[in-house]
């Protein structure tokens, strides 16, 4: 109903966009835990309605913003058996968990947060549980010397245990996960129409002493013979991205990206080698040209 009375009255982003509803915006992201992608979309929001918005307006908001909520489902587990429509879900015990949040203030050019959490559920009667926990760190921070450049680095690490993993059509398995995730990234730009943007995660993931389930129509969980064995993986994403403004909503394109991923089930590496080898081994490794015109 009010899309139909916007487009009645002919009333278009523009009219309604200001700094204070951009701002407001930003409040609810803040509220609700939202992404930081937020950050890159208000921003170009901002730069297309020619309203001044900085990452200082950002933290201005975000030091008098608190986070209310942060929302998840539980329950019937209906993604993990790929809608499998023989055996659609998978029943899930339910959890107790706790999160601590801390946001530091901003001191001038830097600032910081952390979260620790930990998640516990009652063991299965269906199979051979012992109960499931997962524990949980991160440690980020930013760091921006000027409006025109911002640096953010985050480090987590998860140990989780019966951590349920789907192997395929209704076979599962869990096992006792280790996992440790680095990111890096950067934003510069000059006026309007540079900007160099970089971003970056590197992944290193341990599954160890697996247990073979299967899950029937009902969804409970059962033991099964299969044979699963543990595994590492290591993922990398790497991208730089240089763009230019040609003219309004047209721009030009230089990207370098680097990734891929190392899979091996002997697991017979030190955390070290799985994040250094998709990076010596790429998947991919491209340079790429791009135009995007707007008439």
């Amino acid at each position: 109903m009010a899309i139909k009375n916007l487009l009645e009255k002919d009333i278009k982003p523009l009219d309604i966009i200001s700094k204070k509803s951009i701002e407001n915006a930003i409040a609810l992201v803040n509220a609700l835990g939202g992404s930081t992608n937020a950050v890159l979309h208000f921003l170009a929001i901002a730069h297309a309605a020619d309203i001044e918005i900085t990452l200082r307006d950002f933290q201005r908001v975000s030091d008098k913003t608190p986070l209310n909520a942060d929302l998840k489902t539980s329950g019937k587990n209906t993604t993990i058996t790929r809608k499998n429509p023989l055996f659609p879900f998978v029943k899930r015990n339910g959890s107790l968990s706790f999160n601590l949040d801390y946001e530091s203030p901003s001191y001038g050019i830097w600032e910081y947060d952390w979260r620790i959490g930990y998640e516990t559920a009652d063991k299965y009667d269906s199979w051979s549980s012992n109960g499931y926990e997962r524990r949980f760190a991160k440690i980020a921070g930013s760091f921006y010397p000027v409006d025109q450049f911002k640096m953010g680095y985050e480090f987590r690490v998860r140990e989780e245990d019966e951590w349920l993993n789907w192997i395929k059509d209704n076979e599962l398995a869990v096992f006792d996960l280790s996992q440790k995730i680095i990111s890096l990234n950067m934003n510069w730009y000059k006026g309007i129409k540079h900007e160099i943007r970089l971003k970056s995660q590197f992944v290193a993931l341990e599954a160890m002493n697996p247990v073979s389930l299967i899950t029937n129509s009902a969804g409970y969980l059962l033991n099964h013979n299969n044979d699963v064995k543990p595994f590492s993986e290591g993922i990398t994403s790497f991208q730089v991205r240089y763009k230019y403004e040609i003219a309004p909503l047209s721009y030009i394109y230089l990207v370098y990206t680097k990734g891929g991923s190392v899979y091996d089930d002997e697991n017979e590496k030190n955390t070290s080698s799985i994040f250094k080898d998709p990076w010596q081994n790429p998947d991919n490794e491209i340079f790429s040209l791009k135009f995007r015109l707007k008439y």
